[in-house]
């Protein structure tokens, strides 16, 4: 729509829908490029515009803006398209490099790809003094070199109330949240990461990676990094960089939100908790949606018996594999289930695929409730009926619990 931004200007209820190829450009965005020079007399605003055209763009491209003006405002705005990039890829912005500027209720659900370095689902760079608060990313973020983040590909931005549910992935400096943040410095902010979570898969390369940060060389507190109330989900592994803080949680503690409400809003108690006044968001909703697994030794890679759903209004919920009953809340697998299944919640336009791989034993189905427990059954693995073990033999068995309302549920333990 505009390829400058300048002073005073006010840019609200725009969108663009057609493909933008910049071949030798710097600074490529649906909305803008790039900036004349803003004073912070004469501010810049861009409100409730969005963007669903592919972008194609040299350096810093951006569902938004490609470049981030100083003392300027981005709010309410949302891009649904990929957006690719040499370097610099942004959901929202490109290159977020303007000093006290704020991008403040905006998402991204495009795909982020950069050939070399600098991706991120919110900005690819940011290396002013900018601040990011109530936004969230559920696209996929990949960087060809260095630098991924689900949040920020690089850079100092301060992130508050943000949080990721994509996958992330590049060959190193790949974060859950931020790939490679920058050190303060006496006239500039560190990075910050307050009230965020990540809930998407980091995609491992080598050792610079991390459920929040991937390289955690630029992450200083003595130098101004900042880190406060900020979680990650342990379900897809934990790295070496995971030192630096933050607050290590299971995707079922997560949905169940214990202590989280004020900055967000939790649901149910299977559902990942969402920004304030996105739960009538479809994209916030359908990727909120959550599988949990039962406290019963499954990953998701190994789902030994029935499990729980998330279902915020709006969202629906379909399994690929007819083995997977789909009751409200409950996931009911049959027993003797080994194979795949694709859960995909879906909401208006948006929905969000959980693959899992299914090893429910012979002979047991069932559903916790939650219940008094009236009797037990224990079985083989292979769902032989047998007295209840007490030899303590090391050997693996499932126990079926019957509760008060004849609801059971199936565990797998251990005889020790």
């Amino acid at each position: 729509l505009l390829a400058m931004l300048s002073a005073g200007s006010e840019v609200t209820d725009c969108y663009n829908t057609g493909s933008i190829f910049a071949e030798n450009a710097v600074y490529t965005g649906g909305i803008w490029g790039s900036e004349l020079a803003i004073k912070s007399d004469n501010p810049a605003r861009v409100a409730r515009c969005h963007n669903s055209g592919t972008i194609l763009a040299a350096n810093y491209g951006g569902g938004i803006g490609g470049q981030m003006p100083d003392h300027t405002v981005v709010d309410s705005c949302y891009n649904t398209a990929d957006i690719s990039a040499t370097l610099g890829a942004g959901g929202i912005i490109g290159g977020l490099l303007g000093d006290a500027s704020t991008v403040r209720n905006c998402w991204n659900s495009g795909q982020i790809t950069t050939s070399r370095n600098g991706a991120g689902g919110i900005s690819g760079y940011g290396s002013g003094n900018s601040r990011v608060e109530n936004c969230f990313n559920t696209g996929s973020v990949v960087a060809g070199t260095e630098n991924a983040g689900g949040l920020g590909g690089q850079g100092r931005v301060q992130y508050f109330n943000c949080y990721n549910t994509g996958s992330v992935k590049a060959p190193k400096s790949v974060g859950g949240l931020i790939g490679s943040p920058t050190r303060g410095t006496t006239t500039w902010q560190g990075a910050a990461l307050v009230d965020c979570y990540n809930a998407g898969r980091v995609e491992k390369a080598d050792t610079l990676c991390g459920n929040l940060v991937g390289d955690n060389f630029g992450w200083d507190v003595a130098s101004g990094s900042i880190m406060s109330n900020t979680s990650y989900v342990t379900d897809y592994g934990t790295y070496a960089q995971d030192t630096i803080g933050g607050t290590p949680v299971t995707i079922a503690a997560l949905a169940a939100a214990t202590g989280m409400e004020g900055n967000w809003d939790c649901g149910d108690s299977y559902t990942l908790p969402v920004i304030p006044g996105f739960t009538a968001n479809d994209c916030a909703m359908a990727n909120a949606a959550a599988v949990v697994l039962p406290d019963d030794g499954s990953t998701y890679d190994n789902v030994l018996g029935s499990f729980h759903l998330g279902t915020p209004q709006g969202v629906t919920w379909t399994a690929s594999n007819p083995a997977v009953k789909i009751d409200g809340n409950n996931a009911v697998v049959a027993a003797n289930t080994i194979g795949d299944a694709l859960l995909t919640a879906s909401c208006g336009d948006f929905s969000r695929v959980w693959t899992l791989k299914l090893n429910t034993p012979s002979g047991i189905d069932g559903i916790d409730t939650d219940k008094a427990i009236v009797s037990e059954t224990y079985y083989t693995v292979g769902g032989i009926r047998v007295d209840k073990p007490s030899n303590r033999d090391g050997q693996a068995y499932i126990v079926v619990r019957t509760y008060g309302n004849g609801s059971v549920k199936a565990q797998k333990m251990i005889d020790k």
